[in-house]
């Protein structure tokens, strides 16, 4: 796997990897930014375990609860930054909607379900326990 990372990213299962964060520091010696964008705290923290010291995390997920456990102790013994994203600012929405109307941006990538107004009850539950990532569409009104 290692003679892969001279073309770009590894892909890793979690469900076959016993710990991810340090599979990846193994791997590549640890990554220089992490991204997590599923609002999970086992994945932010397998993501910020996955840095090297002096890497950049960027949490966009937000998570379920309040509070949520985060390795903060890692984040300062590896002077670590953490950066928090929240939305999208109303002015950068032109640039955003050329960019999917140029073809550089799916946002068909993130849809988990397409629903309908009747099927919102029962995929309410199901969407409040985070069973599954991406994002729920209505599209039938």
């Amino acid at each position: 796997m290692a003679g892969c990372l001279k073309f770009g990213p590894v892909v890793l299962d979690a469900s076959t990897v016993g710990d991810v964060g340090t599979a990846v520091f193994d791997l590549v010696g640890g990554a220089h930014v992490s991204v997590e964008c599923l609002g999970s705290a086992v994945t932010a923290a397998n993501s910020v375990y996955s840095l090297r010291p002096l890497g950049r995390h960027v949490q966009i997920g937000l998570f379920p609860a309040a509070t949520a456990d985060f390795p903060i102790a890692r984040v300062i013994r590896d002077e670590l930054e953490v950066l928090g994203v929240h939305g999208l600012s109303a002015s950068r929405i032109p640039q955003v909607l050329a960019m999917v109307a140029d073809g550089r941006l799916d946002p068909t990538a993130v849809v988990h379900q397409r629903l309908s107004l009747g099927d919102i009850p029962t995929a309410l539950p199901a969407m409040g326990r985070f069973a599954a990532p991406g994002v729920s569409l209505v599209t039938q009104f």
